[in-house]
């Protein structure tokens, strides 16, 4: 690509100019500076979009990795089939042009996605219609047919990231959809389906403090099933318990939310260094809109610390609790390949899932391949999870922390993208279950 070619010009200028009898010190690499940014090919989009999307500007030092990281986010617009960066010397030594050459992609087109998400887990996308930069505008619009963590749903998408030219962004969502939440009762397992629609919706900041700032309001319908089905055999239940039976009326959810985060990872593939976090709150309440009022607040963080060469040390924290009014399908679970690994999906949910959660996952990582790093083909790891959940009036003790330990591979494969393996093997017996074997999208965080 040439892109490629910006690296050789900076080893060019790194080793061509040593004068004879000196060495070069590792620093000559930031004397490059950008002169001046040049953008071709883009018939349609605005100048303002790209440079959006960029976090180089003219006086600022580059390197590879800087280029590298702008390529990336340039390319995950999907405003174009291909972009490409390359350079050429500027009006004296130590300064570079830097040309961004861009082939648009015409709407309406279908497009084919799958991947890990940050805050939500894998997903996958089997069709969607995208309208994206109507106009050469930037915005993003879109039908969609989306598959989680036992979810589905058919959306109607909206985000315009330049609002307010260019200091804030709106998203907005229509959907209509199902979710399956497992219960178990003693041992068995059993199923139920809820449904829900409504709207959603995000402003946030794209500058300055607001720009790890975003407010959301959520208007939802949900309607769970009456009764649960139970897994491998042709019955149902349909005398629940409390704390699932209480929440089978057809009920209209309202809130407000604010969400504090920040990411400084170097990359989002495989960071060597950096944090990502989110800080959430959520508040319901009938004066919204709302049937039943209740609060919830979640704590996501994720921490990276380079070791030596390219392995990697990696913590997860994530922390919840909701108050005793929210009804099941809105609390939290613990167990399986997204959560605390060594254990079945949910297995550590107690019946009308917990309003109290604690869960920790401690990752060594190492890549098994080098070529194209940071997506690279193939990733090892080994892990350490432990994790807590409680019921309302239960308080969290480190007696009731389920641990388990494992190794994994994380491969690459065409269309879906990084798909994980872990081995696991529980400290806490359950079912008499002595390992687990998980496979899901993405890094486990």
């Amino acid at each position: 690509m040439k892109k490629i070619s910006l690296i050789l010009f900076i080893l060019f200028n790194f080793f061509v100019y040593i004068p004879p009898g000196k060495t070069q010190r590792p620093e000559a690499l930031r004397r490059l500076v950008v002169e001046k940014i040049e953008i071709t090919g883009n018939s349609k989009t605005k100048p303002e979009v790209i440079y959006r999307y960029l976090t180089i500007k003219p006086g600022q030092s580059i390197t590879p990795s800087i280029i590298e990281s702008n390529y990336q986010r340039l390319s995950q617009t999907n405003f174009f089939k291909e972009v490409d960066f390359y350079t050429r010397p500027g009006s004296e030594k130590g300064k570079v042009v830097v040309v961004i050459e861009v082939k648009e992609r015409h709407w309406p087109y279908f497009q084919f996605e799958g991947g890990h998400s940050d805050l939500n887990g894998w997903y996958f996308v089997p069709a969607s219609l995208r309208f994206d930069n109507i106009f050469g505008k930037g915005n993003f619009i879109g039908i969609r047919l989306f598959v989680g963590d036992r979810i589905s749903k058919l959306a109607i998408g909206y985000m315009n990231p330049g609002l307010f030219d260019g200091n804030a962004f709106l998203d907005i969502e229509l959907a209509s959809g199902e979710q399956e939440f497992i219960h178990y009762f003693g041992s068995t397992r059993t199923t139920q389906n809820v449904s829900f629609g409504g709207l959603q919706l995000k402003l946030g900041g794209n500058r300055g403090f607001f720009k790890h700032l975003y407010f959301g309001y959520r208007t939802e319908s949900f309607e769970p099933d009456e009764f649960v089905k139970v897994t491998g055999k042709d019955s149902t239940i349909f005398d629940l318990p409390t704390g699932i039976a209480r929440n089978l009326n057809k009920t209209q959810i309202a809130s407000f939310s604010l969400v504090l985060h920040e990411d400084s990872r170097d990359n989002i593939f495989y960071p060597l260094r950096g944090f990502w976090g989110a800080l959430a709150w959520e508040f319901a309440h009938k004066e919204l809109g709302s049937d039943i009022n209740f609060s919830r607040i979640t704590l996501d963080a994720r921490a990276f610390k380079k070791l030596w060469g390219r392995q990697v040390f990696a913590v997860h924290l994530k922390s919840g609790y909701s108050n005793q009014k929210a009804p099941f399908y809105e609390r939290f679970y613990l167990g399986g390949a997204n959560s605390l690994r060594g254990y079945p999906d949910r297995r550590l949910t107690p019946v009308g899932w917990g309003t109290k959660l604690i869960l920790t996952n401690t990752e060594f990582r190492f890549p098994l391949s080098q070529k194209n790093f940071p997506r690279h083909g193939a990733t090892g790891i080994l892990f350490f999870d432990a994790g807590g959940i409680w019921l309302p009036g239960q308080n969290p003790d480190l007696s009731d922390f389920f641990t388990s330990l494992g190794f994994g591979f994380r491969i690459k494969f065409p269309i879906v993208g990084t798909t994980r393996f872990d081995f696991s093997f529980p400290l806490n017996r359950i079912d008499e279950n002595d390992f687990q074997f998980h496979i899901s999208l993405g890094q486990t965080f």
